[in-house]
Formats: C-alpha cells, sequence, structure tokens
C-alpha cells in the first residue's frame, strides 16, 4: 500500500499540535518526528506512545498522537499494533480521516471487505475526492465482484491524479483478469511514460508480459524498471525473472549487488542460497549480515536483527539435512546448536519455540519436538510458521491426516505461506491428487523462482499429468539453480522412464549417483531401469564387475545385489551388498538392502542356501544390522549395545568401529573408546575422507580442537583431490566440522 499523500497530510496536523504543546512535550513531540523522519520507527514509537498517555484527556490531541503512532508501527511492520493505534484514535475522533483512511485499508488487505466500507463512507462523507480513499473504494468493489464499479473508482482516481501508478496498475490488473490485456498494456505503458522516474508500471507490465508467454518483452520491461528506479524490488523482480529464465549467473550477481547497497539490511543473496539448497553458504551470508549489525552502537530494528538470527540457524539445519544419515542426531545439528545458544536473547518466544522444534525434529527428538512444536502453538496463535512446524511433527509421528490439518491450518492464518503450499503439495501429489498439488506448487515457484524443493516437486506434478515437455523444463531450471543437487537429476531421469526411455533415463539417474551415493531415489530409478531390462544373471555378473573395478562403485554394487535379490539368487546379492559395505561403510542403503534380502530368502524358505556372511562381517551379520537399525530409530543405547557386540563377534570392516566411534562422540561419552575405535576405522581405511570426519568429530568432541583441524584439513584436501570421488554430503560435513573447530579454537575469522 502507498499512503503518501494522507500521510503528510497528518503530518500537517502533527506540526499543529506540536505548536500547540507545552515547552517539554513540544521538545518530545519534536523529537519523535525527527526519529519517524530518520527511519529509527521503534525509538520514535515509544515517544508517540508517551505523549498519547499525557494528553490522554484531550480526544482529539489523543487521536492525532495515535494516527502518528499507527504510522510508525505501520513501517516497522508491526500491523496489529498498528491497527489498535488507528482504531483508538478513530473512537477518540471520528473526523480522523488518516485513523478511519487506514482502517479500511487495512481491513481491505485482511479481506474484510464490509467493515472497510464502513471506513471509506467516514473519510468520503468528509472528502468525497480524496484520491486515496477512492482509490480504496475501488478495491472494495474488486473484492465484492463490482467490476464495473471498480473500473468507474479507478477511473476517477486517475481524473484526480493522471500520474498515479498505483491506480493505473490496478485498472490494468482489472483489464487484464477481464482478457482485455491489450487494453492493460497500453495503459500500463502510457502510465510508465507519464512517470519515467517511477518503475511501478513497468513492473507490472514485466508481469504481464511473463503472464502472455512474452519472455523477452517482460525482461525488456524489468530492466527498464532498474533503469527507472535501481532500487532493491526493483532489481529483485529483474532477479527473479532471470531465475525463471535460468539465468541463473546474472540473477546471483544481481542479487549480490542488492546486498552490497546495504550489507546490514538486505539478505537477498542469502535467500536465494537458503530456497534453492546451499545451505551452507547461506548461513555464512546471514552471519556475516547478523554480525555487522550486532556491531552497530544502535540497532534500530531489532526485528530485522532477530530475523537474521532466525535464518542464521535455518540455515544451519538446511545444511544438516544434507549431511549422511549416519551422521545423525546431535552431531548434524552443533553448529545451529551454537548460535541459537548465542543468540537465543535475540528471539521472541513463538520464534525461538519453532527453531527448537527444528532442531529436535532434525535430532530424531520427536518427543522434545511435539513440546516444543505445541508451545510455539501456544505462545503464537496467530503464526503461520507455528502451526507448519506442528505439522512437520505430525508427519515425523506418522500421523498423515493431523500433519495436513495443520498445515492448512497455517494457510487459513496466511494463504501464502510457501512452506505450508509446498507440503500440502506433496501430499496431495502422493494422493494423486495433481491439479491441486499442481496449483500450490506453481504459486511457490511464482513467487520464489529459486526454491528448489518447489521446483522438484511442480516438475513431478507436471510429469504425472502426462505434460513430459513442461515437466522437463521445470527440471532443468531446478538444474540449472543446483547443480550439485542430485534431485534434479532422478526428477529428469523419473520423466525419462515415463517417456519409455530407459537409456536417456539411466544417465540422468548415474548422474544423481554421482553427486549422493546415498539417494535412495537415485538408487531405486537405477535399479527400475536395469530391471525393465530384463537382466540375465550374467549380465548382472559384469555388473557386479563392472561396479567393483577402479573407480568403485558402492551404488552399483547395490544394485547388482538387488538384481540378483531379484532373480531369489541370494547369496550372490548378500555378496554384493558386503562388498558395496566394504566400499563405502557410511551406504546405509547397502545396509537395509542387505537386511531385506535376508527378510526375504527367509520368507522364501530358502534357508538351506543362507550362508554366513564369514569373511571380514564375520559371525557379526545380524548384530551389526540390528545396531544400524536402533541407530536410525534413535535407540541410541541398543546401538551400543549392538556395534560392541559385532565387534566382540569378529567385525572388522570398520563399519560397527566407524559409527559406534560417532555415537560416543556426538553423546559426549566414552571419548577415549571413541578416539580407539575413531583411530581402527580409520587404520581400515585411511583415505576414506568420512572415516576421517568421525575422527575429526571425535577430537572435536574431547576439545583437542588443533587435531581435529588438522585432521578435517587433510580430509578436505583428500575430498578435493582428483584421486577420489567425495559425494557433495561429506564435503558439507568435513567444512562444517572444520569450521566448528575454527569456532570454539578462536580461530573465528577463519
Amino acid at each position: 500500500m502507498r499512503f503518501r499523500q494522507a500521510a503528510r497530510k497528518a503530518g500537517f496536523l502533527f506540526l499543529i499540535l506540536v505548536f500547540a504543546c507545552g515547552c517539554s512535550t513540544r521538545h518530545q513531540a519534536e523529537r519523535a518526528q525527527r526519529l519517524e523522519d530518520q527511519g529509527r520507527y521503534a525509538e520514535a514509537a515509544a515517544l508517540y506512545k508517551q505523549l498519547a498517555f499525557h494528553y490522554s484527556r484531550q480526544p482529539q490531541k489523543e487521536s492525532l498522537l495515535q494516527a502518528r503512532l499507527g504510522e510508525v508501527l505501520l513501517h516497522s511492520d508491526r500491523v496489529q499494533e498498528a491497527f489498535s493505534a488507528f482504531e483508538r484514535a478513530a473512537e477518540l475522533d471520528r473526523s480522523n480521516v488518516l485513523a478511519h483512511l487506514r482502517l479500511a485499508q487495512l481491513f481491505l488487505a485482511a479481506n474484510t471487505s464490509d467493515k472497510a466500507y464502513e471506513h471509506l463512507q467516514i473519510v468520503l462523507e468528509q472528502k468525497p475526492n480524496h484520491p486515496d480513499a477512492v482509490a480504496a473504494l475501488g478495491a472494495y468493489y474488486v473484492s465484492t465482484g463490482e467490476l464495473g464499479k471498480a473500473e468507474r473508482e479507478f477511473q476517477r482516481v486517475l481524473t484526480l491524479q493522471p500520474q498515479r501508478q498505483s491506480t493505473a496498475v490496478a485498472l490494468a490488473d482489472l483489464y487484464s483478469s477481464a482478457g482485455e490485456t491489450d487494453k492493460a498494456r497500453h495503459l500500463l505503458l502510457k502510465s510508465a511514460e507519464a512517470n519515467k522516474k517511477e518503475s511501478l508500471a513497468l513492473l507490472a507490465l514485466g508481469r504481464l508480459e511473463e503472464e502472455q508467454g512474452k519472455a523477452e518483452a517482460a525482461e525488456s520491461a524489468y530492466r527498464k524498471a532498474v533503469a527507472a528506479e535501481d532500487v532493491p524490488e526493483t532489481n529483485l523482480r529483474l532477479a527473479q525473472h532471470l531465475l525463471r529464465a535460468a539465468k541463473v549467473q546474472e540473477a546471483e550477481e544481481i542479487l549480490g549487488r542488492i546486498d552490497g547497497k546495504k550489507p546490514l539490511e538486505s539478505a537477498s543473496l542469502a535467500d536465494f542460497e537458503l530456497s534453492s539448497g546451499h545451505g551452507v553458504r547461506a548461513a555464512l551470508h546471514y552471519l556475516s549480515a547478523l554480525q555487522g549489525r550486532l556491531a552497530l552502537p544502535h540497532d534500530r530494528n531489532s526485528q530485522q536483527t532477530a530475523a537474521f538470527t532466525a535464518r542464521v540457524i535455518e540455515a544451519d539445519l538446511d545444511a544438516a539435512k544434507q549431511l549422511p544419515a549416519v551422521n545423525s542426531s546431535r552431531s548434524r545439528t552443533a553448529l545451529a546448536r551454537i548460535h541459537l545458544d548465542a543468540y537465543r536473547g535475540r528471539l521472541d518466544p513463538t520464534t525461538l519455540a519453532i527453531l527448537e522444534t527444528e532442531m529436535a525434529l532434525a535430532e530424531g527428538d520427536v518427543a522434545t519436538a511435539t513440546v516444543k512444536a505445541e508451545a510455539a502453538v501456544s505462545s503464537g496463535p496467530d503464526s503461520a510458521a507455528a502451526s507448519f512446524i506442528l505439522g512437520e511433527v505430525r508427519e515425523a509421528r506418522g500421523d498423515e491426516a493431523g500433519a495436513v490439518a495443520q498445515w492448512n491450518a497455517a494457510l487459513n492464518k496466511d494463504p501464502g505461506y510457501a512452506p505450508a503450499l509446498l507440503a500440502v503439495a506433496q501430499a496431495e501429489y502422493a494422493a494423486a491428487q495433481y491439479p491441486t498439488a499442481e496449483q500450490k506448487a506453481a504459486a511457490v515457484v511464482r513467487h520464489e523462482p529459486a526454491n528448489l524443493a518447489a521446483l522438484i516437486v511442480y516438475a513431478r506434478v507436471l510429469a504425472a499429468e502426462g505434460d513430459a515437455t513442461a515437466a522437463r523444463s521445470i527440471a532443468m531450471r531446478a538444474l540449472a539453480i543446483n547443480r550439485q543437487s542430485a534431485e534434479p537429476y532422478v526428477v529428469m531421469g523419473e520423466i525419462e522412464m515415463k517417456l519409455q526411455r530407459p537409456g536417456l533415463a539411466m544417465l540422468w539417474f548415474q548422474q544423481a549417483i554421482i553427486l549422493n551415493p546415498y539417494s535412495k531415489a537415485a538408487l531405486d530409478g537405477l535399479s527400475a531401469v536395469y530391471r525393465r531390462g530384463a537382466m540375465k544373471p550374467g549380465m548382472i555378473a559384469k555388473l557386479e564387475h563392472s561396479a567393483d573395478a577402479p573407480p568403485r562403485s558402492s551404488a552399483l554394487m547395490e544394485i547388482a545385489g538387488r538384481l540378483y535379490s531379484d532373480h531369489r539368487m541370494y547369496n550372490d546379492a548378500t555378496r554384493c551388498f558386503k562388498r558395496a559395505l566394504e566400499i563405502d561403510r557410511q551406504h546405509a542403503t547397502a545396509i537395509a538392502a542387505l537386511a531385506e534380502n535376508a527378510k526375504a530368502q527367509r520368507e522364501d524358505r530358502a534357508l538351506d542356501q543362507l550362508e554366513s556372511l564369514g569373511g571380514k562381517l564375520g559371525g557379526s551379520a545380524d548384530v551389526l544390522l540390528n545396531a544400524i537399525k536402533a541407530q536410525d530409530e534413535n535407540h541410541v543405547q541398543q546401538a551400543i549395545a549392538n556395534y560392541e557386540a559385532a565387534l566382540r563377534r569378529g567385525e572388522s570392516t570398520g563399519v560397527a568401529a566407524n559409527n559406534l566411534a560417532w555415537i560416543y562422540a556426538q553423546n559426549g561419552q566414552n571419548l577415549d573408546r571413541a578416539l580407539e575405535l575413531a583411530r581402527d576405522a580409520h587404520d581400515h581405511d585411511p583415505k576414506n575422507p568420512a572415516v576421517m570426519d568421525t575422527l575429526g568429530f571425535v577430537y572435536l568432541s574431547r576439545r583437542e580442537y588443533s587435531q581435529a583441524v588438522n585432521v578435517l584439513k587433510q580430509a578436505i584436501q583428500l575430498a578435493d583431490s582428483k584421486q577420489r570421488s567425495t559425494d557433495s554430503n561429506t564435503q558439507n560435513s568435513l567444512h562444517q566440522h572444520l569450521a566448528q573447530a575454527y569456532l570454539l579454537s578462536g580461530e573465528k575469522s577463519r
């Protein structure tokens, strides 16, 4: 909303009040006005509240002060408090035009048209040609579906103020929704020509051209908007268009330029990094801005500081999600917890409870997550984020219906809340409710064109609806935004499978596995490709041989095992799964496949064919599988007991030693034993960065920071070398642990 003219009039009346005040209150009022002019709205609000109390027995003066208070609260995005101030001002003085106008505009924004109309009538009785009021009346008629009346009022505003771009845009939207796009385009071009130093009409023109599928014309309009007003809003809209056009590099440059103009206020690039799946990079950008703000002698916008604080922690948690499954529980959230503990005093109770819920979910502690989520909803009953996170907890507990109910509750509070829209879209996609899922996913993509998760869901929905061309286009956009994520490659493989092109699908799935060897979706997809070819045992044997040839592939070895299992060749499958674990001890899907293979063999009544795993696993196979299952389910003591039993039975691949060392370290117990185990696992595979990550993490837990730094630096150098391919999850874990080691050792700059 644009409130300039009404605000100027209110400012004039306020000056009259200032000069009518006594000396001390006059100085206080003048100071409040200066603070407002300087953008120090929180301080101005405090002074206006004091003045309003001082004049509590003089209704007209208090009404003016309440209206000023409402203005500064609006500037601070404290909408509910602003509404209360305007409501008080209107009650005190029915002739307070500003108060009634703002109430009408706020009611319109909240889709409460009837109440808006009541306040507009009061304004128009006193000021029949008040441009803001007439424009609001036009918006009221749009909300009631009386489009002819709305057009008439918008045209009346343009007669009163021919250069008023906001009304020209509203009228153009009206024409566009009625299918009169040429008329809308002409009006926007005319308005832009009449206001060459304003961007509003050009931004609307860019949106109109995009909706009409005219990408070049849209880009031209957005670039002209930046030329007219080189401000963050216009640059952001251009960057968003470029992201939709998959011109990611230029979009990133523009976002960086936005932040460069106001490095302590803007986080456009960090927002892009977070939504596009680059959590580590996002956390660094947010943290830099936050630390800069905290270094200021006066924080003029504590709410923005709190928002940056929350984003730092959210980015930490997003990065933690990318870590391998074996890096479970508190170790994956260590950095997020450090930041939460350091900055919790700057967070309101609802935001703090939401972040603590996210932390508990990331650690697999559903019980704690439930308590924290319910606290968030209790302290923030109007918070969409609180309802959303409670839905996430319901999902973690297996209550799908309860989860969807909470996500819909979030949307009732904020219809545009992207996380809830996306969560419901995913649930609808799983239930084959494709049209509604498409609508929600498209809404998120439209407003957040770099949202990787939204693009993935959108592409899958389009593919399910049979629109392969559109699905491929969206998946390729996701690929352009984040080429290091396996998900876009998986979706491309799924699309090719639907098109009966298994050869192309294989290439996409293989690339996904290279990027993330632990991606179950990629493994399932590649397995489906091989199964489609009805591979015979001889061909599977060739695949097994290929997987064991340098560079060895745990993923291909697991697929060979799955194919053997399909042929009921359980011993061969067992050999492949065991070999997959020897190649990569962190390959959790191979562990699961080994367990499934044993179960299938028993169900097939082929117990006589089940041989002991023997070799390096010795007689430890069952307890090792039980240990890993217990660890996945966060049953820590059960996992410890089974890992120790596996080691006593001769398990010597390093899997038990590595995982047990990790559990001891993350729980801060038996750290001498943890170091012994980590060194043993490292001796078995000294060139495995993931195993070195465990050793580094043990040193961190023992507060031996210099040793941790040395080991982790070596691991990163090894991971970055061309001699060994390391997945991005392990690399993220290594970099986070090294950052933590530097931080705890006092080397914050590093």
